[in-house]
């Protein structure tokens, strides 16, 4: 039967030793593995729920400049781009990139809730009067040859 260390007092450095070898000698139980799973999925909700904050901040950063005359519109996947490429979304994409590294059972969640903020983010730009990048292609017709 273990004991309860009621004054929170670490166990001397000999048992501590042995715990850690006997946790990683047999694994985690899977109890403690489902705990830490969990809080780990709940890290990276927050991370997921931060990065589509930022990036709907952004888009009305975008929006705010575009109605000021600040900046021209330009292509929906310019400016997607460069949302993606911004400092704050590349610090929460590496952690969230971390996260789905060391549990890949997080993946399909991960690309599901960036796939959701993507669409939302087209839709929302493409109402400021962008030009998708294949609009752009199919309106510009180069002259023919047999022009004349």
């Amino acid at each position: 039967m273990k004991s309860r260390n009621p004054r929170g007092v670490l166990p001397p450095p000999e048992r501590l030793n042995f715990m850690q070898a006997t946790v990683f000698r047999h694994g985690f139980n899977r109890v403690e593995h489902h705990q830490i799973v969990r809080v780990e999925r709940g890290k990276l909700q927050r991370l997921l729920e931060l990065e589509r904050r930022i990036i709907e901040t952004l888009i009305a950063s975008i929006k705010r400049q575009i109605e000021t005359k600040q900046r021209l519109p330009a292509s929906v996947e310019m400016i997607w781009s460069k949302i993606q490429n911004h400092e704050l979304v590349q610090s929460v994409a590496v952690q969230i990139n971390r996260l789905t590294d060391a549990y890949p059972q997080f993946s399909r969640q991960v690309e599901s809730a960036r796939l959701c903020v993507k669409r939302k983010a087209f839709t929302i730009l493409s109402t400021f009067g962008f030009i998708n990048q294949d609009e752009r292609r199919a309106s510009f017709a180069p002259a023919s040859a047999f022009d004349v």
